[in-house]
């Protein structure tokens, strides 16, 4: 099985998130899975949550999670790069999910990756809460 290399490897979202949106109802194809920490790249075109043995969790890219959020709970998660003499990132979430309610708050971090793990691991959280 290819490796996939570190800047293929940050387009995707840690396995922690994986199984949480997973368990929230992310069903969409993706293009690797993880078995250990780390994606890895399959031999076909995606990975499908029927094909998928156990012990083995489907790794979305960060834009399809993203996306999956806006499509199912109208949340539009972002993180936006800040650039003040160095870059920092800064995380927003914003939306109306009729489970939730009104969701709104930005915040700023050291950097953009940062930002946007938070934006989405504090989506998880409070759908979690009222789901």
């Amino acid at each position: 099985m290819a490796k996939i290399n570190e800047h293929i490897e940050s387009q995707f979202v840690t396995k922690e998130i994986a199984k949480e949106v997973v368990a929230l109802g992310f069903d969409k194809q993706c293009f690797a899975y993880f078995k250990g920490k780390v994606p890895t790249p399959i031999d076909t075109d995606y990975v499908s949550f029927r094909g998928l043995s156990d012990g083995l969790t489907p790794a979305p890219l960060w834009q399809q999670v993203r996306e999956w959020f806006l499509e199912k709970y109208s949340l539009n998660v972002c993180a936006e790069p800040i650039y003040i003499n160095v870059a920092i990132g800064s995380c927003s979430l914003c939306g109306y999910c009729p489970k939730v309610g009104n969701i709104d708050f930005t915040e700023e971090y050291d950097s953009y990756y940062a930002a946007r793990e938070h934006a989405v691991l504090t989506a998880i959280k409070r759908l979690k809460r009222n789901v």
